[in-house]
């Protein structure tokens, strides 16, 4: 008899969480990519989350254990089928794609023909695919779709009034949040005679 291979064999047995699989979740969070948005989407909500995380050296991942306890770690790749089987995806309330690639996250939110009663929302920041996929084309996908930086310049811009005044408007760097930024100024202001734009990178 092996007793360091029955050792070894009980204390794996002692990690598996038997009641994970008996109360099969339902009504929860899925998000795949523990980066700082699901962070700060996880603080927001209280409801019960599943992360899927590819990287399991991912430092996040222990600030999202001490968010709170009804949040569950799987690493691994979403397109592994027993990853899909425990996250319960088909039982879930909300799939978030928040990875930093936006065409996985495209890719994530059309690949698994999710019930039509889950809210999909994924993570764009190439200002010219999330146009796309916010146009007539993708609305029978009911997808949301979500920028960082639309959100920061957005914030940024209702910080200062002096931007729905402004007749001149000089912009240094044109890149995402550049242009999100002029974005959010267009739909406050009606007084802008003159925009410079400056792009040392054109």
């Amino acid at each position: 008899w092996d007793t360091a291979k029955e050792a070894t064999e009980i204390s794996i047995l002692k990690t598996i969480d038997y009641n994970y699989y008996l109360k099969k979740p339902s009504g929860h969070i899925v998000i795949v990519g523990a980066g700082k948005l699901a962070i700060s989407k996880l603080k927001k909500n209280k409801d019960p989350a599943i992360i899927v995380e590819r990287d399991p050296n991912n430092k996040n991942l222990n600030t999202i254990r001490g968010i709170r306890k009804n949040i569950k770690i799987l690493t691994g790749e979403m397109s592994d089928p027993n990853i899909q089987k425990r996250s319960f995806i088909k039982n879930a309330a909300y799939f978030w794609a928040f990875t930093n690639k936006d065409v996985v996250n495209i890719n994530l939110a059309l690949a698994y023909h999710l019930p039509t009663n889950i809210e999909v929302k994924i993570r764009v920041e190439d200002f010219e695919i999330h146009d796309i996929m916010k146009s007539e084309a993708f609305n029978n996908q009911k997808i949301k779709v979500y920028s960082v930086h639309k959100d920061l310049a957005e914030r940024f811009v209702e910080k200062d009034e002096s931007f729905k005044s402004l007749k001149t408007l000089v912009i240094y760097g044109f890149g995402r949040f550049g242009h999100y930024v002029l974005e959010a100024i267009l739909k406050e202001n009606k007084f802008l005679e003159n925009l410079i734009i400056i792009d040392p990178k054109a």
